[in-house]
């Protein structure tokens, strides 16, 4: 947020007391000091981890932020942080599903014209739709390789999404190229597209030349940079 990107993305699964908690994985042990999923802790558990325990950026040699009072975020206090800002929130959890808690958690903070939902699973996905329809979605893969299958083949204008964005992988099978005649299709069918990528330079430089609507990387300061921000 401080160095000025437009949309904080994140993952979201809940604790063993139903708080939603940002983690992409289904276990603590990778980037905590502990161990366990996190649907068998509760939150005060999780509270104890340093969530910072196993980050580094020279290959495991030093750990700057271990045993700096880093600790497992919760979605709420995300959007009490950040009330004003865009966000991408991926539910990457399927049982319990998250479609409900989710949905009440942005009517509560009033964030529905500011997140864009994504999930890990087409049927969680679905049933978040169904509770919220006033929050913007993103494509699911079936529904992603459906909509580039038809373009392939011409037909992508009849296509009638039920979602609002598309976020695409740069590599992914040849079905899926984003190209100037693709994003024109998502344009004609009032769909945003957004690009997940590393930090390629040269591959950020071409989807900033595709004006894209948006870059998704590990790596914001590099795009920052090509768009002379």
């Amino acid at each position: 947020h401080d160095m000025g990107v437009d949309i904080l993305g994140m993952d979201v699964r809940s604790s063993a007391d139903g708080v939603l908690v940002l983690m992409h994985d289904p276990r603590v042990d990778r980037t905590t000091d502990g161990t366990g999923l996190i649907t068998s802790l509760t939150m005060e558990e999780l509270r104890d981890l340093d969530a910072a325990y196993n980050w580094s950026s020279d290959g495991g040699i030093t750990f700057p932020f271990r045993n700096k009072s880093v600790t497992v975020p919760t979605l709420e206090e995300v959007f009490a942080a950040f009330p004003d800002v865009r966000m991408s929130i991926n539910m990457q959890q399927v049982f319990p599903s998250l479609a409900i808690p989710l949905c009440e958690l942005i009517g509560t903070y009033q964030m529905m014209d500011k997140v864009l939902v994504s999930s890990v699973d087409v049927s969680e996905l679905e049933q978040f739709r169904q509770f919220c329809p006033q929050v913007a979605t993103v494509g699911s893969e079936g529904e992603l390789l459906t909509f580039s299958m038809l373009n392939l083949l011409f037909l992508g204008e009849i296509y009638e999404p039920k979602f609002h964005a598309l976020m695409v992988p740069t590599e992914r099978s040849r079905l899926i190229r984003i190209t100037p005649f693709f994003l024109e299709t998502a344009y004609n069918r009032n769909l945003r597209v957004y690009i997940f990528t590393n930090g390629n330079e040269d591959d950020i430089n071409r989807l900033i030349n595709l004006r894209v609507d948006g870059i998704i990387t590990d790596y914001p300061d590099i795009v920052l940079a090509a768009l002379g921000r």
